[in-house]
């Protein structure tokens, strides 16, 4: 369990957007499209779209709901998956998070799925900021231990690196971690779509 020193470390580091060099294993970002294998291009207000070598294995990452259920990453059995990492005392993700619940509200018919991940240390406080958005509905997941993602105050390193918040993670549908993109981002455009329909398979 974490000290209330480290929970603040923690905090601390998210706010100040830092760069952090890898949480899960050695990835290495590669932001250059020059193959035509490649997904197209992507850019955010911050940054661009960038692809992480080597692949990660994500699938057996478990996502913790507020009402204590598990879902597993490989679940979500042939879709993509966007995994945005988000906390309530984060001005951008507030301003995202109504744009990933709108994507979320169409993406039934889509190949991919909106994985909101909450990394605040209070999982109520992160639901009551939900609530006072309007988002209820938005499904929602809840990392309060640092088990699905980590900075470096965390004992041990997670699967997904908090670069800076939010930050989102695409996942193809083999359950590999395929790339990221720091800071806010309105993935329900045709530009943002592109990405997530390309991992999808359409």
């Amino acid at each position: 369990m974490r000290t209330f020193e480290t929970m603040n470390a923690r905090r601390r580091f998210l706010a100040i957007g830092g760069a952090w060099a890898t949480s899960a294993s050695l990835l290495r970002p590669r932001a250059l499209f020059a193959r035509s294998s490649d997904p197209p291009a992507f850019f955010g207000d911050r940054s661009q779209y960038t692809l992480l070598e080597p692949q990660l294995d994500v699938s057996r990452v478990m996502l913790r709901r507020l009402d204590g259920r598990s879902r597993a990453i490989g679940s979500y059995k042939g879709r993509a998956l966007l995994v945005s990492l988000w906390a309530s005392w984060c001005a951008p993700c507030r301003r995202e998070l109504p744009m990933l619940a709108r994507l979320q509200a169409r993406s039934a018919s889509e190949p991919f799925a909106i994985v909101p991940v909450s990394v605040d240390v209070d999982m109520t406080r992160a639901a009551k900021f939900l609530r006072e958005l309007n988002l209820g509905r938005l499904e929602a997941f809840y990392d309060p231990d640092g088990v699905v993602a980590s900075t470096p105050g965390s004992a041990e390193a997670a699967p997904f690196a908090i670069r800076g918040l939010p930050i989102s993670y695409i996942v193809d549908p083999r359950g590999t971690l395929a790339g990221y993109l720091l800071g806010e981002a309105d993935w329900s455009t045709d530009a943002g779509l592109d990405p997530l329909r390309f991992y999808g398979g359409t």
